[in-house]
């Protein structure tokens, strides 16, 4: 990130928009580019993998559990977490996007729901135990609300 505020790297920023770009009129800023898109790319691999080794290592034990479904929910979160994690990043780094407001809206709506929603939703949605409690907390929740009499009833 230091390269980007040198003489031969740099990023336009201006207050009317949300987003950075990258100023490819300095030599070294495609080159940094490209370098921080790999470290990233290597990164979200690294954990793809891991999600992998695990399952891999779930599947090998001697004792099988029961619930083999909850191993493949561990792979099913790490796969889909690692596309929505590469899509992020890979959008705005690998072709620079137009400088127009709805490429700025979907960004920030992309990256806000990958970093603080995706695993929540993938949570709930692979987890059945979880979701049970969830919606069946919620649905109780409905239906003290609608047994209390109505007070304009009276």
């Amino acid at each position: 990130m230091a390269m980007f505020f040198t003489s031969k790297c740099g990023i336009i920023y201006t207050p009317q928009t949300l987003l950075l770009a990258y100023d490819y009129s300095k030599p070294l800023t495609y080159a940094v580019n490209r370098i921080a898109l790999l470290i990233s790319l290597f990164s979200f691999f690294i954990s793809l993998l891991s999600y992998l080794v695990i399952f891999i290592y779930l599947g090998t034990r001697r004792e099988k559990p029961t619930g083999a479904s909850k191993d493949r929910s561990v792979l099913v979160f790490g796969v889909l977490k690692f596309i929505f994690d590469s899509i992020a990043i890979s959008l705005f780094a690998i072709q620079p996007l137009p400088r127009e407001t709805w490429t700025e809206v979907v960004t920030t709506v992309l990256y806000t729901f990958d970093f603080y929603y995706i695993s929540l939703v993938l949570y709930l949605i692979l987890n059945r135990t979880l979701r049970n409690e969830f919606f069946g907390a919620a649905k109780l929740k409905q239906i003290f609300k609608s047994s209390q009499p109505d007070p304009t009833a009276i």
